[in-house]
């Protein structure tokens, strides 16, 4: 009997208070629902292969106490406690290990000493303290608190990426200093007031993705770089006051600011950075300071810009403002002209460069561009209003889509190119329904791609001598025209979707006197539903009554060309039906043999002194 006593007494003990070492100097024990550490120094990091001796307590443990003297909390210490609601850490405690209180579901109170330096990534992933002051300069790891219920964050040092992601209930956050990372509050959909004070030195990217109840928000100049999509989608703000010295591509993307403050401090403003995703009219005016000397009007980079008025301080040395409008330093480019200005307007006679954007969506009537300019910027004239434009021999180059429509349709009916545009840029006339009249000129080389797609109001077309290379889908869907006039005596070697989307066997092919038979053999050029041939001004004139022979016609190897005494001295060029040059020389002789063994089967243009004649290579 006194054995069996003895037993159940020892069995007692050993159940009332199980403990052991979680470190060299350090040893844990188990009081009812409260486990202690104590000792001194740093605790062991656990995994998977190595679990605590307290593990099979886990279910029970409610409340945690690490007294003085210990140092660390090691990785994976308390993970998955999901009874765990209190924790007390002794003041020496400097270090908070990876997952070491990851997913303590009921955790709500803890206490953070004065000598912590380290929370660990995933450290407090998804636990329920609401509140959360942290000392001076401690480093939050990845997802350290990510998918957790606080409602108030209160925090100085390096902020991690995604450490305070989907906190859903979190309202008020402060961050006294330091830099904050990667996605560190994005979805934070609740949080109503957000203070960023003097000390912050960065902000990441998407950092505060769709934080959409932000109402007002100050950047201090102590932030050198907001970062790319940093507010994407706070689509609340309606104040902004900024210092920082660059503002990144998206920065603050889908948001629509009515109120923005740039201070003394910004410099760059990248591309994006205030797209207001075609919310028009949002912000009026714009005051751009000193310090600003990189302002990326792209389009999406102020998708309202165009909208705006801009004024600009007396002493930046990159940019002026006259009247609204937005200029370089010494007006040699006008950026920005406000969409909302009507009437006429006369761009001064210093501008060479009209910039990106420059004009789109205007309220203008007339224009004049004078001939200083000789550059017109991507999309320069989108979605005008203006009706007829003038474009003056000074202008050699022309950016994408120039007269595109954009939110709108372009108001553009007849246009004039000069001859000196040597390329017509791709979807340079896109949308444009109203236009009936284009005049292009000889000296004009390509036409870009989708130069005049859904044009639908365009009946005819002519493309001059000069023209050599077409791209893809030039006149897809304009469904009204019904010929093409083309000046060059040789058919330009193109491809079939050159007129895609739009059937060219309805269509009438208008070419020079003397050229149907080559634009009938021509690939593409022959799908034409008609071909007609017209004497054509710059075209040189066709001599017919030459006296020329080639034979044998059709021919195997050899080719005899038999010329009277006053065509000798003339070069003789045999085109393939793509129109390609595949032989071009001198005939010096009344009769000439040209080898042509080596050429594949098919047919072939020979043309000499203007006379073309049909060739076919066995």
């Amino acid at each position: 009997m006194m054995t069996l006593l003895l037993l159940f007494a020892s069995s007692i003990v050993c159940f009332a208070q199980p403990s052991g070492s979680c470190g060299t100097d350090l040893t844990w024990k188990m009081e009812l629902t409260t486990l202690t550490i104590t000792g001194k120094g740093s605790m062991i990091d656990f995994s998977s292969n190595l679990t605590p001796g307290w593990k099979p307590y886990e279910s029970i443990i409610k409340k945690i106490i690490v007294e003085d003297g210990v140092e660390t909390i090691g990785n994976y210490a308390f993970a998955g406690l999901n009874n765990l609601e209190t924790v007390i850490l002794g003041k020496d405690v400097g270090s908070i290990g990876n997952n070491s209180f990851y997913e303590c579901a009921k955790l709500v109170k803890i206490n953070f000493p004065s000598s912590l330096s380290d929370i660990k990534d995933h450290a407090f992933y998804s636990v329920s303290i609401d509140s959360l002051l942290l000392p001076d300069s401690v480093r939050i790891g990845n997802y350290a608190f990510q998918n957790s219920h606080l409602l108030y964050v209160n925090v100085s040092g390096t902020i991690g990426n995604y450490a305070f992601r989907d906190n859903k209930n979190l309202k008020t956050v402060i961050i006294r200093d330091g830099t904050i990372g990667e996605n560190a509050f994005s979805q934070c959909e609740n949080m109503y007031s957000l203070e960023i004070q003097d000390g912050v030195t960065n902000i990441g990217l998407f950092a505060f993705y769709r934080c959409n109840k932000l109402k007002k928000l100050t950047i201090p100049s102590s932030v050198s770089r907001v970062g790319r999509a940093a507010f994407y989608q706070c689509d609340g703000l309606d104040e902004l006051d900024i210092a920082a010295k660059i503002i990144d591509v998206d920065a603050f993307y889908y948001c629509m600011i009515p109120s923005i403050l740039l201070r003394e401090g910004v410099e760059t403003i990248g591309r994006n950075a205030f797209n207001f995703y075609h919310h028009l009219n949002v912000l009026d005016t714009l005051f751009l300071p000193s310090t600003l000397s990189n302002l990326n009007l792209d389009l999406f980079s102020f998708t309202d810009f165009y909208h705006i008025s801009f004024g600009v301080h007396d002493d930046n040395q990159f940019y002026s403002a006259e009247g609204g409008i937005l200029f370089n330093k010494d007006k040699t480019a006008l950026l920005s002209f406000p969409a909302k200005k009507t009437g006429h307007y006369s761009i001064p006679n210093t501008v060479e460069l009209i910039g990106n954007y420059a004009f789109a969506e205007n309220s203008l009537t007339s224009i004049e561009i004078p001939t200083s300019v000789k550059g017109i910027g991507d999309y320069a004239f989108g979605g005008s209003n203006l009706r007829v434009v003038e474009i003056p021999e000074s202008v050699t180059k022309a950016g994408s889509g120039f007269f595109a429509a954009l939110f709108t349709s372009n108001s553009i009916e007849k246009i004039s190119l000069p001859k000196t545009l040597k390329s017509i840029p791709e979807w340079a006339f896109t949308g444009c329904a109203e236009l009936n009249s284009v005049q292009i000129s000889e000296g004009t080389t390509e036409i870009g791609q989708e130069a005049f797609m859904d044009c639908t109001k365009l009946k005819t077309i002519h493309f001059p001598s000069t023209v050599e290379y077409y791209k893809k889908g030039i006149l897809n869907r304009c469904t009204a025209l019904d010929s093409v006039i083309v000046s060059r005596q040789y058919p330009a070697a193109i491809t079939a979707d050159v007129f895609s989307e739009i059937d060219i066997s309805k269509l009438t092919l208008v070419v020079p006197d003397g050229t149907k038979l080559m634009y009938e053999i021509a690939n593409v050029w022959k799908d034409f539903g008609k071909i007609i041939e017209k004497p054509l001004v710059s075209n040189k004139p066709i001599s017919p009554n030459v006296s020329v022979k080639l034979f044998p016609n059709p021919v195997d190897d050899y080719l005899i060309v038999e010329r009277d005494d006053s065509c000798v001295g003339n070069n003789l060029n045999i085109f393939s039906t793509n129109g390609f040059i595949i032989y071009n020389r001198k005939i010096t002789e009344n009769r000439t043999l040209i080898d042509l063994s080596s050429y594949p089967k098919g047919i072939y243009i020979a043309i000499i002194n203007g006379e073309a004649i049909k060739l076919i290579k066995k």
